[in-house]
């Protein structure tokens, strides 16, 4: 990873409170707090020419434009209130709309808010020039991201375009507004790298609360709206990309967010006493270790550009989950709080390559390359003096994509508390110790102390997971490893017995076998594991360690690229290695992990008179970049920082 984009990754993510009466009975008055969600993502739909097949979720702004007409087809259509009935997937169609698209994880929020705002920066527009100033007037609109155009199975944020988005009508019912103000030609967005200035921005809201409220009625805790203006005037308001360093002049409170107001029933008091973490914590302090004090999916994106293929939760887990791995299989932690994530892969899960019924040479065109005469041919050209050759992509050709195949992800480690978690939790804090590989969450919630810690060990093969409980409650946990639906597998098979959780079957593609095993050892009077519906369940433990391998029938070498074996062969092999795991313990895996990790990382180390990243004082690592940006880091932690992206840059390598 280069260290530019490494330092754009980590962000700053704010969170305020404020604490209101609303009206309630006289000698009953009802405490009430404001809370800001800042979305789970953002993104801008935008409709002219090839724009409509792409997504544009990691620009600084999000767009909002009626189309004027409806294009060659339909030239004097409406198409709608905010041009949601313009619906193509025509590149050669240049009429030109836009509409944001912007969603808010509400999970922590145990009833529908008594009051909800959908705020807004709005910082110039694109087309007022001649024609003077303009009336502005924008408006949002619940959709479904199930039900897309263009038959799409589905078009969340993160992966919407115009072509593939939700399929909607606004109506008076579905849909709210916001105040109209002045559009003025002295607004003009020049650039997406342009500071705006204090007197171009204003702040926009719409009262939501009906629709958040109805959202709530169906059950729906990810709630997405899509916001639109109606006067054919293109507006810009700030993204999360565009608040968290994009664009000059803005600053992490100018992101899209939800200001909710919600009963106050706080929790009870903060904790007193020692934390059951201490001991580990203190053994952290120093210069190698990413900490931050909220989830993943809770933290900003930062101003990282997303590139065309990935978006949304995808850049979510690319800028603020911390990576474990061993180079064979990988993870990284997002550390949620009622329902924990670990991203899961392994190196061989490829689609491509030989199977029944394919000819497979490498995916080319020998008609192309020619074995290697096309090759031969440019190379004399270059000797002959010349600087260019006519036609460097007739060197292997190949279009063959299913022959080519491309590496997949495997799926997602899920670890679900069945013990209801309060919105607000004490002392939470994720980090990432580089020194020894080990990534931990920790935090303090219905009077319990959790304690999470996760690593890859390269001596055992195995991915683990620590869970600790201590206090009042125990651990009751579902734990499952949903396999990321985007490629086709046959003969899928989920079974859990004595403890552990086995997934296997066929990818699709190729034929490739594979196999991922879950083994839960389980501590404390009382603790069990049993099958809850393919789940692995695990009741009343104190502490459980999860010991997770996986493996495929892959094999390097021409031209079958299989080690021979069959499924029952391949499930024997992995349940060997999550077996010999168990058997030999957790401290003993762990044991080994460090000193196998830390002989290889604590080769090296630089003092340039850099802070401390972790321990009394240091500034946690979102706040240390934002302050690094914004110029307001003094020079110990200026130092800090670019050593942590060079600590960083040697672990992940």
């Amino acid at each position: 990873m280069k260290t530019k984009k490494l330092i754009a990754a980590i962000a700053i993510c704010g969170v305020t409170f404020g604490v209101s009466v609303l009206p309630a009975l006289a000698d009953d008055p009802v405490e009430n707090v404001d809370k800001e969600i800042y979305t789970a993502a953002d993104s801008t739909l935008q409709a002219w020419a090839n724009e409509k097949t792409a997504s544009h979720s990691a620009k600084p702004y999000i767009a909002t434009l009626h189309p004027t007409s409806g294009g060659a087809e339909a030239p004097g259509n409406s198409y709608g209130v905010f041009g949601e009935g313009f619906v193509s997937a025509d590149p050669s169609d240049t009429t030109d709309a836009k509409m944001g698209m912007l969603s808010f994880d509400l999970e922590n929020l145990n009833e529908a808010p008594q009051a909800a705002y959908l705020d807004l920066t709005y910082i110039g527009h694109r087309i007022l020039q001649a024609g003077g100033d303009a009336t502005a007037h924008v408006g949002a609109t619940l959709v479904d991201t199930s039900k897309c155009t263009d038959s799409a199975p589905a078009c969340g944020t993160d992966v919407a375009t115009w072509a593939k988005r939700p399929d909607f009508a606004v109506d008076d019912a579905n849909t709210a507004y916001a105040e109209e103000f002045d559009a003025r030609v002295a607004d003009l967005y020049t650039s997406d790298s342009m500071t705006i200035p204090a007197d171009k921005r204003k702040d926009v809201r719409i009262d939501v609360t009906d629709l958040v409220a109805k959202a709530f009625e169906g059950d729906a805790r990810l709630v997405t709206f899509v916001v639109g203006e109606t006067n054919n005037v293109e507006l810009r308001f700030a993204s999360s990309e565009g608040a968290g360093g994009m664009l000059r002049g803005l600053s992490a409170a100018d992101a899209p967010k939800l200001t909710v107001t919600v009963p106050d029933t706080p929790a009870p008091g903060v904790p007193e006493g020692p934390r059951a973490w201490e001991d580990k914590t203190e053994s952290m302090t120093g210069h190698d270790v990413l900490w931050y004090k909220q989830p993943a999916t809770q933290t900003a994106d930062g101003n990282v550009g997303a590139g065309a293929n990935i978006s949304g939760v995808h850049n979510k887990w690319q800028r603020t989950t911390l990576p474990i791995g061993n180079g064979k299989v990988g993870g990284t932690v997002w550390g949620e709080i009622g329902e924990e994530k670990i991203t899961f892969n392994e190196e061989t899960l490829w689609t491509g390559g030989p199977a029944q019924g394919r000819q497979y040479n490498g995916g080319n065109e020998e008609g192309r390359g020619r074995n290697g005469a096309a090759l031969r041919e440019l190379n004399a050209e270059l000797a002959s003096g010349k600087t260019t050759v006519a036609n460097p992509g007739a060197l292997t050709g190949g279009f063959n994509a299913a022959s080519q195949g491309s590496y997949q992800n495997w799926g997602d480690l899920r670890i679900k508390s069945l013990d209801q978690m309060p919105a607000d939790v004490n002392f939470y804090e994720r980090s990432l110790d580089l020194s020894t590989g080990v990534a931990s969450v920790h935090f303090n919630a219905n009077d319990t102390d959790y304690m999470r810690d996760y690593f890859v060990s390269n001596p055992d093969n195995v991915m683990v997971a620590r869970l600790d409980a201590v206090g009042a409650k125990k651990l009751n946990l579902d734990v499952t490893l949903p396999l990321n639906p985007g490629w086709s597998r046959a003969s899928e098979q989920v079974s859990v017995a004595d403890g552990k959780l086995t997934s296997s079957g066929v990818l699709g593609n190729n034929g490739l076998l594979y196999n991922a095993q879950i083994k839960a050892v389980v501590e404390g009077e009382g603790a069990s594991t049993s099958n809850a519906d393919g789940a692995l369940r695990v009741s009343g433990a104190t502490g459980v360690t999860l010991y997770i391998s996986a493996a495929t029938d892959y094999k390097q070498v021409h031209p079958g690229y299989r080690t021979g074996e069959s499924a029952a062969e391949l499930d024997a092999r992995v349940a060997k290695t999550v077996e010999d795991a168990a058997a030999k313990g957790y401290d003993a895996v762990l044991d080994a992990h460090v000193k196998d990790h830390s002989g290889l990382y604590d080769r090296v180390s630089v003092d340039l008179g850099q802070s401390p990243t972790y321990g009394e004082g240091a500034l946690p690592t979102d706040d240390l970049l934002y302050r690094y940006k914004i110029d307001n880091a003094n020079r110990a932690q200026q130092r800090a920082l670019e050593m942590l992206i060079y600590d960083y840059g040697r672990y992940l390598t």
